[in-house]
């Protein structure tokens, strides 16, 4: 016999308890797939949970956090013979205010079971998996858990059928796993980022918006006119912010990515950032890390002073092959595709500088300096037809951001640039194979007789001629 002590509650057609279990309790829980008796859709199930993720991360997760916390787990309880006890509220005469309330009417109480019935996880079954795998003492994870943890207490959703056959109750069980599962929809990215409180990336992000200069939101704005903070990576037509929360996060990332780290480990442990922004580092590592990135993004405004203009007037495709550009350009930089190769070269120029002092901002704007003599309008060499396209419509000529075999585009892109700015001469033949490379990946189509390759890579050479020297 097995007693719990909980809520009782009703949904649809549903009934069911929301209970507290201990984590030596969950022990006795299926997964999903035994559900279905071993059946190809079974297997099928029993596929996509994945072990590598409940016995790696969740489990580090539980091992490591002092304030781990997990939200309830679904359970599906068939056969035997549960009863439900309610505990009589009107019995405790501290309670006489709210006795005879209809929410309160045979809420609490104990359920029993008998100890024959048979339980299935439908919702959490990595979670689970994870719980078992640090109770289990025939397990290697069970040893490197603290002393206490089965006893540690869970709320699990108890969904007990009605009374019916057993075939029926698996078919509606089954039912209820495929609701549970269709209509959850996890956060997204964006707003991840800013719930977040153990990734260091998305901690320092977010400070970004309370003490950077150029980031910071003043007086009673509510949002930032310079981060888009709404989920999506892509800047739409119209949009006045310089760029999006998801891509700052990603070039925050790279900024952050130096060649030590990656090569070294991220933290004394040594960790890669895949996993070291699942643990919350020290409030001290935090602030070395804000400001780290804090001083990059100030050097990158200063040495390139494009970065300061209005975004609105530097994200226009309509100013291509126009006569009357007014004070209108359509800048490389202020698209998601162009900062984040911008944050990829930054971040090499400065790992490949000896002597740069990451703490001191003169010494970074020194490095990147050779960045804000870059080209970087889109309708010019070496960018269009590699990264701005046309194509060709029944209105007319449009111009946007390349489409098709981008990453491969941006590699040479960003290749392009590191070269040139890391030689002020680089050698014939290496210019000659990064012209073979880029070349190889310009989309020609519709072009017209100032698109010749030829023109636009001597046009290349001269925009890149004089970048270290002013």
């Amino acid at each position: 016999m097995r007693i719990f002590p909980g809520i009782r509650a009703k949904m649809g057609s549903w009934t069911y308890y929301v209970i507290k279990m201990k984590m030596r309790d969950l022990n006795v829980v299926k997964f999903a797939h035994e559900l279905t008796q071993g059946d190809a859709l079974g297997d099928t199930l029993q596929r996509n949970l994945k072990e590598s993720r409940a016995k790696g991360a969740i489990v580090s997760y539980l091992n490591s956090h002092e304030h781990r916390f997990f939200n309830s787990i679904v359970i599906a309880a068939i056969g035997g013979d549960p009863s439900w006890f309610e505990v009589n509220m009107n019995s405790d005469p501290r309670l006489d205010l709210i006795a005879g309330d209809p929410l309160l009417s045979g809420a609490f109480g104990i359920l029993r079971f008998s100890g024959t019935e048979d339980y299935y996880a439908l919702d959490g079954q990595h979670r689970l998996m994870a719980i078992k795998e640090l109770t289990d003492p025939s397990s290697d994870s069970y040893i490197t858990r603290a002393d206490g943890f089965e006893n540690e207490e869970m709320s699990v959703v108890l969904v007990v059928p009605p009374d019916t056959t057993e075939v029926v109750a698996r078919e509606r069980f089954r039912r209820l796993f495929g609701h549970l599962n269709r209509y959850a929809k996890p956060m997204d990215n964006a707003t991840t980022y800013i719930m977040e409180e153990d990734d260091v990336i998305a901690i320092c992000t977010r400070r970004l918006f309370s003490a950077h200069k150029f980031f910071k939101t003043v007086g009673k704005q509510k949002e930032s006119t310079v981060v888009y903070t709404d989920a999506g990576k892509n800047i739409k037509p119209g949009m006045t912010h310089f760029t999006l929360l998801e891509v700052l996060y990603s070039v925050n990332a790279t900024l952050l990515s130096s060649r030590e780290r990656q090569s070294s480990g991220w933290g004394s442990d040594e960790k890669t950032l895949e996993d070291y922004i699942k643990l919350r580092p020290s409030d001290e590592a935090i602030d070395l890390f804000y400001k780290e990135l804090a001083n990059y993004w100030t050097a990158l405004l200063k040495a390139i002073p494009d970065l300061n203009t209005e975004p609105s007037k530097m994200r226009n495709h309509d100013v291509v092959d126009s006569d009357d550009r007014g004070d209108q350009r359509d800048h490389l930089l202020f698209y998601p595709i162009g900062q984040q190769l911008l944050a990829e070269v930054a971040r090499k120029l400065i790992d490949d500088s000896p002597t740069v002092d990451v703490t001191n901002v003169a010494s970074l704007t020194a490095v990147l300096k050779p960045l804000g003599n870059v080209q970087w309008d889109l309708d010019k060499a070496p960018w269009r037809h590699l990264l701005l396209t046309r194509e060709e419509k029944r209105t007319g000529t449009v111009w946007k951001m390349r489409d098709t075999d981008r990453k491969p585009a941006v590699n040479v892109a960003q290749n392009l640039v590191l070269t040139f700015l890391r030689s002020q001469r680089p050698r014939e033949d290496l210019l000659a194979e990064i012209k073979a490379a880029w070349k190889s990946m310009l989309l020609l189509q519709g072009t017209t007789e100032t698109d010749d390759p030829e023109d636009m890579w001597r046009e290349t050479l001269r925009s890149f001629k004089d970048v270290h020297n002013n």
